[in-house]
């Protein structure tokens, strides 16, 4: 197996795939009972050691949302907000959502001087959840437009990762699966009848489980 240079410098990585929820969102309601999955798109950045990474992540996730009433007044309530607050998909409107990550992490390369550089990592960090209800109430043209959003804010103390490089120079792409743990700590509800925040009183752990692809490119000197 040829070797090729160690990188030693800024290092900036993008990632994409898809991400499974698992777990609940708080108790007695799953996570995928709001978000079926969510389509990802992750930034490293930071700087690299021949062997370890130390940097930041943020990401970007688009939502796919449950639909109808099984996203709607069970997690709201068992989040403290209301049942009487306008809910996503329970009122027959169209659900969307995003998901937003961001933290600290550390990686470590086992083989930096080779092709083939499998490496592993860890991160800690926050999440936020935005669900959007809106349309026509009941989904009927005759009813008021309605719209509202739920924001959920969840604390991450574990995101462990696994991934493989193929490297070419300073450039390198292969595939990696991520497990990021968290709980939901808080449930902010806003539309235009209602703006409240809550503590989560029935939290749960939950998880996503994302499968894809990652590419970085290192900024600096190499060191054989």
């Amino acid at each position: 197996m040829s070797g090729v240079e160690s990188p030693r410098g800024i290092e900036l990585a993008v990632r994409t795939g898809y991400a499974l929820p698992l777990g609940s969102l708080v108790a007695n309601t799953s996570l995928d009972a709001v978000a079926t999955g969510v389509f990802p798109v992750w930034f490293d950045a930071g700087y690299r050691f021949p062997h370890v990474f130390l940097g930041a992540y943020a990401q970007y996730g688009w939502g796919f949302m449950a639909q109808g009433p099984a996203a709607g007044s069970t997690y709201i309530a068992n989040g403290g907000i209301p049942v009487t607050a306008s809910k996503c998909g329970s009122l027959g409107q169209t659900c969307s959502g995003f998901d937003v990550k961001y933290g600290l992490e550390v990686q470590y390369h086992f083989a930096s001087e080779r092709r083939f550089d499998p490496w592993v990592g860890y991160g800690i960090g926050m999440e936020t959840l935005n669900v959007n209800a809106h349309g026509n109430a009941f989904s009927r043209s005759d009813f008021p437009q309605t719209s509202s959003t739920i924001s959920f804010t969840a604390w991450s103390p574990a995101v462990v990762q696994i991934g493989v490089d193929y490297k070419l120079a300073h450039l390198g792409v292969g595939p990696f699966v991520m497990l990021d743990v968290s709980r939901f700590l808080s449930v902010s509800l806003s539309d235009s009848a209602v703006s409240s925040t809550e503590t989560i009183r029935n939290g749960a752990a939950h998880e996503w489980l994302t499968l894809g692809l990652r590419g970085y490119f290192d900024i600096g000197f190499g060191q054989r």
